[in-house]
């Protein structure tokens, strides 16, 4: 199978040698883990290595993005280009140019001019967040939406993310969001350190032991 790599050796370690290309991955973990800083330096290690990604912005005002991958460490300007974002956040303040997540079928749309435009191969799509569709639509219609997502992903060979708040929706919602997905990465604090670990990866030879990391200067540091 292709593996793709994360730009961080000891995470593609973990992985069996990098993102199995085709598979869909939930990264887990509480609001304090700071699971998007950690998919910011993912999305830009895999736009310096050639790919695209298509951002969908749920939780956050995208005209903060900018800042938030800067103070990550990591040249926005540079990576811009192969980056798409759906503004999927502004309808809450009332943006009638934002996609509202509400309306599932418009967002379908609009996602497949979105991917039409990046095209299928060498693209990396990102929910940020997953959650908030289980908190704004039934459960039952998500995850059909989703699901029709991540078949794209696996017939395209892509890859797919989809940040989970843990506890921001049921248990039963997030065993369904796993059960359409391949790969979980989960995240947590351990005092003032961070760690993760690959908890799930369908078919394939994986470690799964916790390890520390922090970010620094746009990369993932392990140790």
């Amino acid at each position: 199978m292709e593996r793709i790599s994360t730009g961080a050796a000891k995470l593609d370690k973990l992985l069996g040698g990098g993102f199995p290309a085709g598979y869909n991955f939930v990264i887990a973990g509480k609001n304090d883990t700071d699971k998007s800083t950690l998919v910011h330096v993912l999305i830009s290690n895999y736009i310096k290595s050639g790919g695209k990604c298509l951002y969908i912005l749920t939780n956050r005002d995208p005209k903060n993005l900018k800042d938030e991958f800067e103070d990550a460490g990591i040249d926005y300007k540079k990576i811009s280009k192969k980056l798409e974002i759906l503004d999927c956040f502004s309808w809450k303040a009332g943006d009638k140019d934002s996609v509202n997540i509400k309306g599932l079928t418009n967002l379908s749309i609009q996602l497949e001019k979105l991917r039409e435009k990046l095209g299928k191969k060498n693209t990396m799509e990102v929910f940020d967040t997953a959650s908030d569709f289980f908190i704004n639509s039934r459960s039952d219609l998500v995850i059909q939406f989703l699901e029709s997502s991540c078949a794209r992903v696996l017939k395209s060979g892509a890859i797919a993310i989809f940040i989970v708040d843990s506890g921001a929706q049921s248990e039963k919602d997030l065993a369904a969001l796993e059960s359409i997905t391949q790969g979980t990465i989960e995240i947590e604090n351990k005092g003032e350190a961070n760690i993760l670990r690959v908890s799930k990866l369908i078919g394939l030879k994986h470690d799964n032991k916790w390890v520390k990391y922090k970010i620094g200067k746009g990369k993932l540091v392990f140790g």
